[in-house]
């Protein structure tokens, strides 16, 4: 992991909130948080119920501040641009309030520094705010490319760029690609597991992960075919052909590191931790969701040309 690039901020009072695109801005923004609480910083985190949870596995000192997340509705039928577009009028909406609301926890906090972890709107006009995000350059379309302009526009609004990529774009392809005319930091791949390690490995776990509906569409479409000695995880709970019962991340962990095999979709933050985890993978991307359908492709180019 290469969070050297930041190295430099310590012993300040940091306003933290990760997109609800699904858990895996969550879990990936953990080994980042991990690693400015160690150097001395205190964090407050904006989230939701369910991210406050997850959070609350790993961290004991940091501050919860409830705020939810951005209005997406997606109709299920892999048809994304056109949900997102349906969705814009309210995005843009409920951007106003979280631009209000992040200049209040600021004031009333004592906030000196912003993160987002992909939110366009969770920023300060009066205090340094950083955009954190795997995507530089959209894989979009021809007929698309306002929606690049409005994404370059929105990161360009920020103090800087974290990218979650190495500088030879070897995780995120060409998504990590691009001109920014703010300060832009490459902190590396990041994931939970990038300290740990097993050497026993066995079995197969099926990682439910992304947005709803197509989550639940994915435990469906794989629970018909999992095998007796597989495990599928979806919605805090793991499964077997004869159990179901609840989990914690923490109880996760040592489940996916002890997996000599992971199915999942194609999400950036999974492809993170399975570089870590070193064992087999098998990618479905999300129908229409354009991102996962060329990282799926970039990993198993990736793996035949290596």
């Amino acid at each position: 992991m290469s969070l050297e690039a930041i190295a430099h901020i310590s012993n300040k009072k940091i306003l933290f909130s990760p997109l609800n695109w699904g858990f895996g801005h969550v879990s990936r923004s953990i080994p980042l948080l991990e690693k400015l609480l160690n150097q001395g910083n205190d964090i407050v985190i904006a989230c939701n119920e369910g991210q406050e949870k997850i959070y609350r596995d790993y961290f004991s000192t940091v501050k919860f501040i409830r705020w939810e997340g951005y209005p997406f509705h997606f109709s299920g039928n892999g048809n994304f641009a056109l949900d997102l577009l349906k969705s814009m009028p309210k995005l843009l909406a409920f951007g106003k309030k979280e631009k209000e609301f992040v200049e209040s926890i600021c004031f009333t906090e004592n906030i000196e520094l912003v993160l987002s972890e992909h939110r366009y709107f969770f920023k300060s006009e009066a205090i340094p705010s950083v955009f954190i995000t795997h995507q530089v350059t959209l894989p979009l379309t021809w007929y698309l490319k306002m929606a690049q302009r409005m994404h370059m526009k929105w990161m360009n609004s920020f103090s800087e760029v974290w990218i979650l990529d190495n500088a030879s774009h070897d995780f995120a392809g060409d998504l990590s690609r691009g001109e920014i005319e703010v300060e832009k930091r490459y902190l590396g791949p990041l994931s939970r597991f990038s300290d740990k390690s097993n050497s026993v490995k066995v079995g197969t776990v099926i990682l439910v992960s992304g947005p709803e509906p197509y989550a639940e569409q994915f435990y469906n479409e794989m629970f018909r075919y999992i095998g007796q000695e597989d495990k599928i995880v979806y919605e805090g709970k793991i499964e077997t052909r004869d159990s179901v019962k609840d989990i914690s991340w923490k109880e996760l962990d040592e489940i996916l590191l002890g997996a000599e095999k992971i199915i999942s979709r194609a999400g950036y933050s999974t492809i993170m931790d399975i570089y870590f985890l070193g064992c087999e993978f098998e990618l479905h991307p999300t129908k229409g969701q354009w991102e996962q359908e060329y990282l799926a492709d970039y990993m198993n180019e990736r793996i035949h040309t290596n």
